[in-house]
């Protein structure tokens, strides 16, 4: 048993050498902190926040690009928008790519997303399919479902406004399933909307740069997960069924939905329609199941960001609030906005792009976000919450540290508008 251990050491070591040694740039790199040997720059990065300390060393350096490297892994670090858009834009068939993450690619199971893959064949077809789907001519297949689960939103602002970021969360989501695999959604607990929130979760952890070793020594992927340190491993182990669950429960329903012919019209639906063949010997069904189970994920997570943050800044800029409030107001106090409406809101327009950032799916994402910060603004007054003794609570609004940053749960009041209001979010649940 000694002797099987002392061997592992030994081999484990002469790894870590090699690959230090391997890893070594040959070539000129930009300034960074000096590391230390094999290790690097392990004891440099921190585990939360890392954008802090890299516009630290872009200060310290002197320079919007910095390098540094944990044992042979190189980081490239763009601190600047001008450096980002020459390297990943103006030259991007050079530089523009994405790492391979070995925890949550291989072990976890998400390397097949368009999210994950790096540029190549795969990559291509997925985003082309995804783009059939999702760009301005096909985006309008979508509006009459955001029309319905905008609507939601407001109804369950009405009844609940203090649980508001879960009620962004999960109208958006539901619009998403909906639209991807044409499945009706519960009013709460949907099983679909939790399988993909638990995989998220799992995701959001393992995706911190530096938080696994096995992300740098890739090798180590083939350690058994009883070894001592081996944690990452048997995360893996727990985790990575939830990721399938989370690709494979809702392509599986909404397959059966079609064959009975109950499934709406949706990304699944007109996927699978193409080229005349069968559910059951469809040769691009892995390519469907890997687009439709992005767009939730990506879907989701970005609009739910988004909107989040639009309220955080209608409470924090009452005057932004109040501006929008008398353009929706002039063009029309009878009824909720529309989409047709779009092109008199410039200022409602504009806000909506404070709050969003570009996607492949960002036609599908303006056209939900802009009709619910619309409708939202029609029908509710955003401000501070007050305590037991009517004192406004200064909202302290932050971000989680994880890879997908969302904002952290406040405090903050939202209430119709008018009793006029009120009835027009009730009439809304008959349209």
């Amino acid at each position: 048993m000694l002797q099987d251990f002392v061997f592992v050491a030994l081999a484990f070591l002469l790894a870590l050498t090699g690959y230090y040694r391997w890893g070594k740039p040959s070539l000129p790199v930009p300034p960074g902190p000096k590391g230390y040997p094999i290790i690097g720059n392990l004891l440099d990065v921190p585990s939360e926040q890392l954008w802090v300390k890299f516009l630290e060393w872009s200060k310290e350096y002197k320079s919007d690009i910095i390098y540094f490297r944990v044992f042979g892994s190189s980081t490239i670090v763009l601190n600047s928008l001008k450096a980002a858009n020459d390297l990943l834009s103006v030259r991007s068939m050079l530089y523009s790519d994405r790492p391979i993450r070995t925890m949550v690619d291989e072990l976890l199971g998400w390397g097949s997303l368009i999210s994950n893959l790096t540029y190549g064949h795969a990559w291509r077809i997925r985003r082309r399919a995804f783009w059939q789907e999702f760009n301005p001519a096909r985006s309008v297949n979508h509006r009459p479902r955001q029309l319905w689960y905008s609507h939601d939103l407001l109804r369950r602002l009405l009844k609940d406004p203090d649980n508001f970021l879960h009620h962004i969360h999960y109208s958006l989501a539901a619009s998403i399933i909906s639209a991807t695999y044409g499945l009706d959604v519960l009013p709460e607990n949907d099983p679909n909307i939790e399988r993909a929130e638990k995989a998220l979760d799992n995701f959001k952890h393992a995706a911190i740069a530096g938080l696994y070793l096995v992300d740098v020594l890739p090798f180590l992927k083939y350690v058994p997960s009883w070894m001592p340190g081996a944690g990452f491993k048997r995360f893996a182990e727990k985790s990575r069924p939830d990721t399938m669950d989370m690709l494979n429960a809702p392509f599986v329903e909404g397959c059966n939905r079609i064959r009975e012919g109950k499934n709406e019209p949706s990304l699944l639906s007109r996927s699978l329609a193409k080229g005349g063949h069968s559910i059951e010997d469809h040769p691009d069904a892995k390519l469907i199941k890997d687009v439709t189970g992005v767009a939730y994920v990506g879907g989701a997570e970005t609009t739910k960001a988004a909107l989040s943050t639009f309220i955080a800044a209608m409470l924090l800029y009452p005057e932004v609030q109040k501006k929008a409030q008398q353009e929706v107001d002039s063009f029309n106090r009878s009824r909720l906005p529309l989409f047709e409406d779009l092109p008199n809101m410039p200022y409602v327009h504009a806000i909506m792009l404070e709050v969003l950032r570009i996607c492949p799916g960002r036609f599908f994402a303006i056209d939900s976000l802009w009709l619910n910060i619309a409708s939202i603004l029609t029908v509710f007054d955003i401000t501070k919450a007050k305590d037991e003794e009517e004192r406004e609570i200064e909202p302290d609004i932050q971000w989680t540290p994880n890879f997908t940053r969302h904002i952290i749960p406040f405090k903050c009041s939202i209430t119709p508008r008018s009793s006029e209001a009120g009835k027009l979010i009730r009439d809304s649940e008959l349209i």
